[in-house]
């Protein structure tokens, strides 16, 4: 799990709360605001066999990837 803000404060509407404590901080990581970054992250997981769940605070920033 990679994103902003996900591991202390649970994520923008704390749908992550209690995974960083859960699961450690080798799971569950903070990212800086760089949507292209972490998302590029996740797909370099993925096409190592990972699993790997990205989380963008908002939808709006998805178009910025390009």
């Amino acid at each position: 799990m990679i994103g902003e803000d996900v591991a202390h404060y649970g994520g923008v509407f704390h749908a992550f709360d209690g995974l960083w404590k859960t699961y450690g901080e080798r799971r569950v990581i903070d990212t800086p605001i760089s949507e292209m970054g972490f998302i590029g992250m996740g797909v370099g997981a993925a096409a190592r066999g990972l699993r790997p769940v990205c989380d963008l605070m908002f939808f709006d920033f998805i178009g910025r990837l390009s």
